[in-house]
This record gives C-alpha cells, sequence and structure tokens, in this order.
C-alpha cells in the first residue's frame, strides 16, 4: 500500500495534471504549475497514528505527442486507435523511486531496516467503452526495493462530465506477488523482537471503490476532490507490524492545482 505522500506525488503526476489539462485537453509543451492540498489516509501499522496532513508539490511536466515526461513519471504511448465510442490504448511508463515507502513514525519498526520506494516500469492496456473504461497494468520493480510485481484490473464510470468538470467512479482489483508483500510486511529473523515475530508475506490481492470529482475553477485553476476505499487481505492483516481487524483503509484528499 502506498502511505499518503506517495499517493498524494501519483495524484498531483496524473489526476491533478488532467484536472488541468480540462482547460486546455491534448496540448502540447511544458505545462508548470504548483499543487497544494490536504490528505488522510487510515494507518494499518501498530501504535501509529492515522496520516492526516497538508501537502505541495510542483508540477513540472512536458507533453509531447505520444509520451510525457514529469518529476514522477516518464510515460509513452505504444498503440492507440479510436473508432466511436470505442478506443484502445496501450502505453509504457516509468515511475522513479524518491527513497523512503512507508512513514516509520510507530516503534513497531524500531530495530527494522527501512523498506524503500521501488522504481517501476509499466505495462497499461485500457479500453474505452460506451460504458466506460476497462482497463488492467502490471509494474515490475526494477530497483533494489521489493523486486517483485504488481498487477491492477480496473473499471471507470463517468457519471457527469461537462465543459469544466467531472466525476468519475472507480472500483478494481489490485494484486500484490509475495516478493512485494514480504518486503513492506514481513519481518526478517534478525528482525524478530518482543513487539514482533517472524514473519513472511505471500501473495494477496485487495479490491477498492471510490471517486474522483474534478472541477476547473479558472483556465489555471482547478480542484480535485477523491476518495477511496480499500479491502486489506489477510496476508497483510496477518503481519505482526499492522493491528489486528483492521481489513478496510480509507483515504482521501482535497487538492488545488495551478497551471502558469
Amino acid at each position: 500500500m502506498k502511505t499518503l505522500s506517495q499517493w498524494a506525488t501519483a495524484m498531483v503526476s496524473g489526476l491533478v495534471v488532467s484536472a488541468t489539462a480540462l482547460a486546455n485537453e491534448d496540448e502540447t509543451g511544458w505545462h508548470l504549475g504548483a499543487a497544494a492540498g490536504y490528505g488522510y489516509e487510515k494507518s494499518l501499522f501498530k501504535f501509529d497514528d492515522d496520516d492526516s496532513h497538508g501537502f505541495f508539490l510542483p508540477i513540472i511536466e512536458y507533453r509531447g505527442s505520444w509520451y510525457s515526461i514529469s518529476l514522477f513519471e516518464l510515460s509513452a504511448d505504444i498503440y492507440s486507435v479510436e473508432e466511436g465510442d470505442w478506443g484502445l490504448e496501450i502505453s509504457t511508463s516509468f515511475s522513479p523511486s524518491y527513497g523512503q515507502k512507508r512513514d516509520e513514525n510507530s516503534s513497531i519498526f524500531d530495530g527494522m531496516d527501512e523498506r524503500k520506494e521501488a522504481s517501476d516500469i509499466t505495462l497499461s492496456v485500457d479500453v474505452t467503452t460506451p460504458i466506460g473504461l476497462v482497463g488492467a497494468d502490471i509494474a515490475k520493480d526494477i530497483g533494489s526495493a521489493h523486486e517483485g510485481q504488481t498487477a491492477s484490473l480496473y473499471y471507470q464510470l463517468p457519471v457527469y462530465g461537462s465543459d469544466n468538470s467531472a466525476l468519475m467512479l472507480t472500483t478494481g482489483i489490485d494484486y500484490y506477488s509475495s516478493d512485494y508483500v514480504d518486503y513492506y510486511y514481513g519481518v526478517r529473523t534478525d528482525e524478530v523482537n518482543a513487539q514482533r515475530q517472524a514473519y513472511k508475506g505471500d501473495r494477496a490481492s485487495s479490491s477498492y471503490i471510490g471517486y474522483i470529482y474534478q472541477h476547473q475553477l479558472t483556465s489555471h485553476l482547478s480542484i480535485t476532490h477523491n476518495l477511496l476505499y480499500r479491502s486489506i487481505p489477510d496476508e497483510i492483516t496477518d503481519s505482526p507490524l499492522t493491528e489486528k481487524g483492521e481489513d478496510t483503509q480509507l483515504s482521501t484528499q482535497l487538492i488545488l492545482a495551478y497551471e502558469f
């Protein structure tokens, strides 16, 4: 699971930029700005408070006709076709690591090695239909973090759309390889103490449902609100690092973005 700060980063690099793009859709060239917001994420870990704080992140992106480059992601279209209400897009992206994966404020992590964020290369396939978008992606860590894989199958349903606003419902299933779960939620034999026993994580899957609302306030200013409600699998809740019975997680953000 991503921490709040990393999910915020992903939102700024994707949803916030797309919200600002309501005013200049498909415009190539530089897109510069900043995003500020407030977010909340329920913590899964023992002795840890829920994460709730403000954040500020820059928007620096260059969009080409078939690629984009930002601080948080490099992406490129491999193939795309559109016929009426139907469409197919195949793309790839790379998300570099920016350091530590989880906020280790809890005493449950005392004496444990730091767990780093993955450097993922991702292959995505999106199919646009008259009743929404169906997509799938698979990601591989090519860095020195968990070195495993994650995958997603998702559906996005536009509920409302106009020239300056959009509301979308989203649901899906995420898959995590055993390397991923063991790296972030496992306890190695040399990390055992009185608070945590050894634990080896296994592959797991998690379902989620939520919504994203975007509104273009002016030609430069946009606001985004999102909420995600996720199930937490036994392979994670069985970890001695997590609270027992914490089988769901709520995350939400309110983000204001300005593009010059």
